[in-house]
């Protein structure tokens, strides 16, 4: 089977088990991947809980998730299973508050890693936490230079994910008036699927929300900021 993203950053993980940033690498991918959890018996109709099928080792209890429909398949043989699919985060948010730990890819991938009821804890905490934003009339638009490779790395990762949802995007080094110099995303939003689009003032949180809100953008020499408003 193809190596996954997952594959990869575990493998990485492995090779250097002292790199901090090897270990975050590979828990941000699983915190943003597509996970397909092996429940119990099917949801039934109007059902909006699921319940995941649970592995008690050594008085562990574990949810077994798979980075791939074809490694569930594997694991079960083959043989017809219900799942749900549920991001990385979503089953973190969800299996914190009751000590359960993840069995990923166990047994079909080199990627396999059980992860206890703590380590779920851990992930959730990580998960809520945000970036900072500022709100700052930009004074100057520039190439972004020495950005570090991590950074890079990790750009490239979230973008690989917005595949068919976006048409370009652009970084640039922003010197909002009153503030620090910061590397911020900047296009010109062209369609917002019906949202109204207005000229923004300023940067912030809202100011770069239009490309979570799917809205197609489109690279200029010299882009111009927009917002979406609701």
């Amino acid at each position: 089977m193809t190596e996954t993203p997952l594959d990869h950053a575990y493998a990485q993980m492995q090779a250097d088990p002292d790199a901090q940033m090897l270990r975050l690498r590979f828990y941000d991918r699983l915190l943003g991947a597509e996970l397909f959890v092996l429940l119990e018996r099917p949801m039934a109709a109007g059902q909006d809980r699921i319940e995941p099928k649970i592995l008690t080792s050594e008085g562990v209890s574990f949810v077994l998730a798979f980075d791939r429909e074809e490694r569930l398949s594997q694991f079960v043989d083959g043989t017809e299973a219900p799942y749900a699919a549920l991001t990385g985060r979503a089953l973190a948010k969800m299996l914190a508050p009751q000590d359960i730990g993840l069995g990923l890819n166990l047994g079909v991938a080199p990627s396999e890693i059980l992860l206890d009821g703590a380590a779920m804890i851990w992930l959730r905490d990580i998960a809520e936490q945000g970036p900072t934003s500022i709100d700052a009339r930009p004074v100057a638009l520039n190439a972004p230079r020495g950005l570090p490779q991590d950074v890079l790395i990790a750009l490239d990762a979230k973008l690989a994910g917005l595949t068919g949802l976006a048409a370009g995007a652009n970084i640039h080094r922003c010197a909002p008036r009153g503030a620090e110099r910061t590397t911020r995303p900047a296009a010109r939003c062209v369609d917002c699927f019906g949202r109204q689009i207005s000229r923004a003032d300023g940067i912030g949180s809202r100011g770069l929300s239009c490309l979570s809100r799917l809205c197609r953008w489109q690279s200029q020499p010299y882009p111009m900021l927009y917002r979406c408003s609701a």
